[in-house]
């Protein structure tokens, strides 16, 4: 029995585009090489699923996409040359780059030297200064979302799908869509973005070109959304000791899980990029990483885009991977921090590192007061079990386990007693 073939491939859309081959199948879309005919040109076609295609509200989000890119101007945005519907095929034609995804340069070549990691976040970083400038906010920064051309010189942020007017009625939904490795906690929490978010996804792209391993790890969307919330950051330079310290600060800092504790919106994330390129040595920015042996590679399988909650119940569910999941959001309201004195259940926290500036230190990019550091305390990643002491950490006892910030052993592992919030006894 012959496999089925693709309608959509050899037809010709809208009695313009020539449909050539498949590139891309995403959450809600798939992504075609296309010739079109009248400016005899190869673009991108984007076509929406067939299921999605008759969704009032879907059709409306992906017209939206069109409308937003079409407005936003810069060599480093992916162009968006026409939108429209032929029959039951609704499409957007697209700037064809020629070239691979950022996860395919992670796959194959991560963990990077600072050079070029910043070689590739800062044009992302330029790209999302103008849509926010523009007041849009992306919503789904992620390796996939980031085009890289074949000599690695043309770097293209794409796929404005989920973006939102800042400050827009409609900025905070009921509908939460997104990927669940680079949701920012007040995503999952209450459901809502700003400049920030973005921000906090960049941070999260940095860490994973200079470490070769994503900052929250796992296959499971929920438990991955919950520890965005809870859990604690490793420091790049406990996984790679090679990655400069005021790089690996300004990660944990653009990751910051309060939004206030970020830099503002891209253009001030930018600008400390910037700063940051300029006060490295030429030692520091070419320093050939050496992962530890707790490095851990990050899967070759891509991320997609996913209803991770929906409005009052499970997500839908795709086809295959494109599953979706639910991840139960809780109220507005004040967020617990680790360590925060008088709360039930909840350790104090551990004096830092000597060299590392505290939590609330200016530059430090530490993660909230009093949330757990990561490898350079005790996580999953670290490779061995530390103990805080009056004059700061010192090494003790054997190789921690995988989880040991969970283990009594650990010092700054939280309490097995600890209060569940109802929304997560699920788990």
């Amino acid at each position: 029995m012959s496999a089925p073939t693709n309608p959509v491939i050899d037809s010709v859309v809208d009695g313009r585009y020539q449909v050539e081959a498949e590139i891309a199948r995403g959450g809600m879309a798939t992504v075609y090489r296309a010739r079109d005919l009248r400016l005899d040109r190869a673009v991108a076609l984007k076509v929406m699923r067939d299921d999605l295609a008759r969704d009032d509200t879907f059709v409306r989000r992906f017209v939206h996409e069109a409308r937003v890119v079409a407005r936003l101007q810069h060599p480093h945005i992916v162009g968006v040359y026409d939108q429209g519907e032929d029959e039951h095929v609704v499409f957007l034609a697209m700037e064809l780059v020629e070239g691979s995804t950022l996860r395919d340069v992670i796959t194959r070549r991560a963990p990077l030297s600072a050079r070029r990691a910043l070689s590739i976040v800062v044009p992302v970083t330029e790209a999302l200064a103008v849509a926010h400038a523009d007041g849009l906010v992306h919503r789904d920064v992620k390796p996939e979302n980031v085009l890289i051309s074949h000599r690695g010189q043309v770097v293209k942020v794409t796929d404005f799908g989920l973006a939102r007017l800042d400050g827009h009625p409609n900025a905070t939904t009921e509908m939460l869509w997104g990927t669940a490795a680079y949701l920012a906690p007040e995503q999952v929490e209450h459901g809502t973005a700003d400049p920030r978010t973005d921000v906090y996804a960049v941070g999260l792209l940095l860490h994973e070109l200079l470490t070769g391993t994503k900052a929250f790890p796992g296959d499971d969307p929920l438990r991955v959304a919950y520890e965005h919330v809870h859990g604690g950051m490793p420091h790049a330079r406990d996984l790679v000791p090679t990655v400069p310290e005021a790089v690996a600060d300004l990660v944990l800092r653009a990751a910051a899980n309060d939004p206030d504790d970020r830099p503002a919106d891209a253009s001030e994330l930018l600008l400390e990029l910037r700063r940051l390129e300029r006060s490295l040595s030429e030692d520091e920015l070419d320093a050939v990483p050496e992962p530890s042996d707790a490095t851990t590679p990050v899967p070759t399988g891509g991320d997609r885009t996913e209803l991770v909650r929906g409005a009052g119940g499970p997500g839908r569910a795709g086809p295959g991977p494109t599953a979706t999941r639910q991840i139960p959001v809780r109220e507005p309201g004040p967020r617990p921090r680790w360590g925060t004195p008088g709360s039930p259940g909840r350790a104090a926290t551990a004096p830092p590192a000597p060299g590392r500036p505290g939590p609330r230190d200016a530059g430090a990019g530490a993660r909230a007061e009093g949330r757990p550091r990561g490898c350079s305390v005790c996580c999953w990643c670290c490779s061995r079990r530390v103990a805080a002491t009056g004059s700061g950490i010192s090494p003790r006892g054997p190789p921690c386990t995988p989880r040991c910030r969970w283990s009594s052993g650990c010092p700054r592992a939280r309490p097995a007693a600890r209060s569940t919030p109802r929304s997560w006894t699920r788990w």
